[in-house]
């Protein structure tokens, strides 16, 4: 239960069946877990027991009216009606029940709610099966989380060194995995790949070989990294990552083989490349179609890798690709697109890195529509992180003439000063001049003299030529005056 504990020390319970409940509480609170529970089911014990717990940023375990999906749904809206700002990301409903799932439209409704994790326990368990089952699944439900925390031990790791009595080995290999999370996220990366390489000399897991993978791809080391992802998809041939990682390496490596006139290598990466995105692919749809019936199950964007592998496809020039392989590529990138619920890659338990590629893929793919949703929501809840790529969408916006549209963009990242200013100003100036234009081509002529007045309050490089298009525009009008002072103005600039 150490994972747990360390996603929350604080665990709220509701479970209708009394001594099941009283036998729960007990464990987890020698497992140093506290535990706030109620086998009251009332609902309005519930609503502020349930709401006090999520506002915590406790678990909340709800096992309500027995296995009842649709009355646990009503409870939940009403939370929701009661306390509009509550979040149940931390919310697991347990069920009890024989049938895996009663009928889908439930996950359906609770991921709607915000809840991607259930239990499911079978009916007539004793009370010690039912706790050693949950115990199982919650564990693996709190490992398979994308926590901020990511220094959770393997559910099956921990029962094998747990039933052999190794508890210093347990604790030993804890430690490593907790340092060398730290050391990640303060980007001390050769340090802690020296810490997951021992961690892995204890217990070789695939994903303690994927994080180290991801040490010494970020210090550009993409053979060793290459080299861990492929143990890890060895370890574990089901998972996605792995194969869609490799191909990351593959790319970012043939781009390195072009920087050194080294084509023909980069080729043969290329087409590596090509085949592991291909696995990558295959692993999601496996991974989909064995978990059709309890999604629950399925880990946080299970497309994330290889959304970020095909974003660096676009290191290597396609002329280097060859044609068919650049089809190839492109053909497998709408299939994943066209299967991708854009809700689901659009929300903010979804990393930021993963929607930005999404958002990058739907815009090479020129869904511009949906690459804008997907950008403004990440703007508004990034504007730094995202700038760089919203600008480039801006461009892409551009080469499709959708100037309108790019003008809008560059003005928003303008609300915000950075060290880029100057060049967002310079695109504005492009991007507004033709805006302008396709105005005046509408008979929108009042408008387009307001985007070159907004232009102009920029004070972009080569002004005049903004000038000179708005004296046009008053000569449009009739307004020899108003035209001749702006010619006038641009002359002596």
């Amino acid at each position: 239960m150490k994972a747990l504990y360390e996603l929350s020390p604080h665990l709220t319970m509701s479970i209708k069946d009394a001594e099941l409940s009283k036998q729960l509480t007990r464990f987890f609170i020698a497992s140093d877990i506290e535990v706030h529970t109620t086998i009251d089911q009332k609902p309005d014990a519930l609503l502020k027991l349930i709401p006090r717990g999520l506002l915590n940023k406790n678990i909340v375990i709800l096992n309500y009216q027995g296995d009842g999906g649709k009355a646990l749904l009503n409870l939940l809206r009403g939370i929701k009606e009661h306390s509009p700002n509550v979040s149940f990301a931390s919310l697991i409903p347990l069920f009890i029940s024989n049938s895996s799932r009663k009928s889908m439209d439930i996950p359906r409704s609770l991921g709607a709610l915000g809840i991607k994790t259930m239990i499911v326990l079978p009916v007539g368990l004793t009370v010690d099966q039912s706790i050693n089952q949950l115990l199982t699944s919650l564990a693996e439900t709190v490992l398979a989380k994308k926590s901020k925390k990511k220094t959770a031990v393997p559910a099956q790791m921990a029962v094998q060194m747990a039933s052999m009595g190794d508890t210093k080995k347990l604790e030993e290999y804890k430690q490593l995995m907790h340092e060398a999370e730290k050391l990640m996220q303060e980007e001390q990366f050769d340090k802690a790949i020296e810490l997951f390489t021992k961690a892995i000399e204890l217990h070789p897991e695939p994903s303690l070989l994927l994080e180290r993978g991801d040490a010494f791809y970020r210090i550009s080391h993409y053979i060793q990294a290459l080299n861990d992802y492929r143990e890890a998809a060895k370890l574990e041939h089901s998972l996605p990552a792995p194969f869609a990682k490799i191909a990351s390496c593959c790319f970012l490596m043939a781009k390195s083989d072009l920087l050194n006139k080294e084509n023909a290598k980069a080729a043969k990466k290329v087409q590596l490349a090509l085949s592991y995105l291909k696995q990558s692919k295959e692993a999601i749809d496996n991974l989909l179609k064995s978990h059709k019936k309890s999604p629950e199950y399925l880990p946080a964007s299970p497309y994330g890798s290889l959304l970020s592998a095909f974003a660096l496809s676009g290191q290597v020039p396609p002329k280097m690709m060859g044609e068919n392989v650049v089809k190839e590529i492109n053909k497998l990138l709408h299939d994943v697109l066209e299967s991708l619920p854009e809700t689901e890659y659009n929300g903010e338990g979804v990393d930021i890195d993963v929607r930005i590629d999404y958002a990058s893929l739907l815009t090479r793919q020129h869904q511009f529509d949906k690459a804008d949703r997907i950008f403004t929501e990440i703007v508004k809840a990034a504007p730094e992180y995202a700038r760089s790529a919203y600008n480039n969408f801006a461009v892409e916006l551009r080469r499709a003439k959708q100037y309108g549209r790019a003008y809008e963009i560059y003005l928003l990242l303008l609300e915000t000063k950075s060290d880029d200013q100057k060049i967002i100003i310079e695109n504005l100036k492009v991007a507004g001049l033709n805006y302008a234009v396709s105005l005046r081509e509408e008979f929108k002529i009042d408008e387009a003299i307001q985007v070159y007045k907004k232009l102009l309050s920029f004070q972009p490089k080569e002004r005049e030529w903004i000038l000179c298009e708005l004296a046009m525009t008053y000569l449009e009008l009739q307004q020899q005056s108003d035209a001749s002072s702006r010619v006038m103005e641009a002359i002596y600039i």
